[in-house]
């Protein structure tokens, strides 16, 4: 939804699509990764907006700034975290 990356593009300062001359967005693997990540934390696990930011402040701390390793690490925590272990 284009509505949705707009505004979470506002609310994350870890999305930063390049712009054309035009307006036209291009999103690069790291930043469709961090919409990726705040998907999973917003819509599959739930989390508030202020949540999601804190989780990725969180783990930003404890962890390199490889979006990826990042991404891995939030999900495997709330794996390990599940007592399904879904």
């Amino acid at each position: 939804n284009e509505s949705l990356l707009r505004f979470w593009e506002k609310e994350f300062d870890i999305i930063n699509p390049r712009k054309s001359s035009k307006g036209t967005r291009y999103y690069s693997p790291v930043d469709i990764e961090n919409i990726r990540l705040i998907y999973y934390l917003t819509k599959e696990k739930g989390l508030t907006l202020s949540g999601a930011k804190k989780k990725l402040k969180e783990n930003k701390r404890n962890n390199s700034n490889s979006v990826s390793c990042n991404y891995c690490s939030i999900i495997n925590i709330s794996r390990n975290n599940n007592k399904f272990g879904v």
